[in-house]
C-alpha cells in the first residue's frame, strides 16, 4: 500500500508537474500571440507611414514637375523678352540714324537757304546798280 501512496503522489507531483507544463506553455503561447499582435500592429504602423512617404514623395514630385514648367516658361518669357529688346534697339538705332540723316539734311538745307539768300541780295545789289547806273545813263 505504501508503493501505491507512493506511486499516486508521485503521479499526483506528475500531473501537477504536467498542468503546470501546459499551464506555462498557455502563457507562452499568450505572450507569442501577443508579441505577434504587436508586431503586426506595428507593420500596419509602418506600411501607414511608408504609403504616407510614397503620397508626400508623390506630391514632391507633382510640385517639381511644376516647379520645372515654371522655369521653363520664365525662360521663354525671358527668350522672348530679350527678343524684343534686341528688335527695339535695331528699331532705336534705325531712328537715330534717320534723325542724324535729317539733321544733317536740316543743316545742309539751312546752308542752302544762306547762300541762296546771300546770292539773292548780292543779285538785289547788282539790280540795284544797274538800274543806278541805267538811270544816270538815260540822264
Amino acid at each position: 500500500m505504501r508503493d501505491l501512496e507512493q506511486h499516486a503522489a508521485a503521479l499526483k507531483l506528475r500531473a501537477k508537474s504536467d498542468e503546470e507544463r501546459d499551464e506555462e506553455r498557455a502563457e507562452g503561447q499568450r505572450q507569442n500571440e501577443r508579441h505577434a499582435a504587436n508586431t503586426r500592429e506595428r507593420g500596419t504602423l509602418l506600411e501607414e507611414q511608408v504609403a504616407a512617404l510614397h503620397t508626400q514623395l508623390s506630391q514632391c514630385e507633382e510640385q517639381r514637375k511644376e516647379e520645372q514648367l515654371q522655369i521653363e516658361r520664365a525662360g521663354a518669357r525671358e527668350a522672348k523678352l530679350e527678343h524684343q529688346v534686341e528688335v527695339l534697339s535695331a528699331q532705336l538705332l534705325k531712328v537715330e540714324e534717320k534723325g542724324a540723316d535729317d539733321e544733317r539734311q536740316r543743316v545742309c538745307a539751312l546752308a542752302r537757304e544762306r547762300d541762296l539768300g546771300e546770292q539773292l541780295n548780292a543779285l538785289h545789289m547788282q539790280l540795284a546798280q544797274e538800274k543806278e547806273e541805267g538811270g544816270r545813263q538815260r540822264e
